[in-house]
C-alpha cells in the first residue's frame, strides 16, 4: 500500500467527522432558506454589511479585553501562588457555570447601565475563563528559569513579563481572542437580556424573525450570514498564526 496513502489514512475518519459537523447544518441550513420568502436578504446588504461588522465587534472588544485581564490574572498569579490557586478554581467554576444564568443575572445587576457597555461587561465576564485557560495553559509551559535567571541580574518583574514571558505567548493570547470571538458572535442571550432588548446584533435578529415573526426562512439565511461572519475571523486566526509562526522561526 502507498506510504503516502497510510500516513492519512488514520485522519480520514477524523476529517469526515469535521465535514459532516459543518456541511450537515450548513446543508439543513441551505435548504429551509429556500422558502416562499427572501426577506432575511431583502434587508439590503448595506444593511447586512453593518450588523455584521457591528456582531464582530461587540464580541471581538470584550474577547481582547478579556484576553488582556486573563494575561495580567496569570502573570501575577504566577508570582503568587495562593492567587493562582483560587484563579484556577474561578476558571473551571465559571467553565462550567450554564451561561444562560449569568446572563440573567447580569441583566438584573446592569439594568441602569447603558445598553452596550452592560453587553460588554456581560460578555467580558463570559468569555474570561475561555481566554483564561488557554493563556494560563500557555503561561504553564513558559520555562521559568528564564525569568529566574532575569530576576538574579536585576531585572523587575514587569520586566521579566514584558520582555520575556509576553511574547513567547503571543500565539496563545493571539488564539484566546480570536476563538473566544467566534464563541461570541453567536451570542443573542446577552444582547438581548443584558442589553434590554436595545443591541441589535445577528443572533437578536435571527431569534426575533424565528420565535416573533415565525419567518424562518430569514432566519436560516441570516444564520449562514453568520456562519460565513465566524469562519471568516477563523480564517483571520489562521492567516495570523502562520504570519507569527514565521516570524518566530526567523
Amino acid at each position: 500500500m502507498n506510504r503516502n496513502f497510510t500516513q492519512w489514512l488514520p485522519a480520514a475518519p477524523v476529517a469526515l467527522a469535521a465535514a459532516g459537523y459543518l456541511v450537515f447544518p450548513l446543508v439543513l441550513l441551505a435548504k429551509g432558506s429556500f422558502g416562499p420568502t427572501v426577506a432575511g436578504f431583502e434587508r439590503g446588504v448595506g444593511l447586512l454589511s453593518v450588523l455584521t461588522l457591528r456582531s464582530i465587534s461587540i464580541a471581538l472588544l470584550p474577547a481582547a479585553i478579556a484576553a488582556s485581564l486573563a494575561v495580567g490574572a496569570s502573570l501575577l498569579g504566577n508570582s503568587r501562588p495562593a492567587f493562582l490557586t483560587y484563579y484556577r478554581c474561578w476558571l473551571l467554576i465559571m467553565l462550567f457555570t450554564n451561561p444562560v444564568f449569568l446572563v440573567f443575572g447580569f441583566s438584573v445587576l446592569l439594568a441602569n447601565v447603558s445598553s452596550i457597555p452592560a453587553v460588554m461587561l456581560a460578555s467580558i465576564y463570559i468569555l474570561m475563563p475561555l481566554c483564561g485557560l488557554i493563556i494560563q495553559a500557555a503561561i504553564d509551559e513558559f520555562d521559568i528559569a528564564q525569568a529566574q535567571a532575569a530576576q538574579s541580574l536585576g531585572a523587575s518583574p514587569a520586566y521579566v513579563a514584558i520582555r520575556h514571558i509576553l511574547p513567547s505567548i503571543r500565539l496563545q493570547i493571539l488564539a484566546a481572542i480570536l476563538l473566544s470571538t467566534t464563541y461570541a458572535l453567536g451570542f443573542f442571550l446577552t444582547p438581548a437580556y443584558v442589553g434590554l432588548g436595545r443591541v441589535v446584533t445577528l443572533g437578536t435578529v435571527i431569534n426575533d424573525m424565528a420565535n416573533a415573526v415565525g419567518d424562518w426562512t430569514a432566519a436560516c439565511q441570516l444564520c449562514i450570514v453568520a456562519i460565513g461572519a465566524q469562519l471568516s475571523v477563523m480564517l483571520l486566526w489562521m492567516a495570523a498564526t502562520r504570519i507569527l509562526g514565521r516570524e518566530s522561526r526567523s
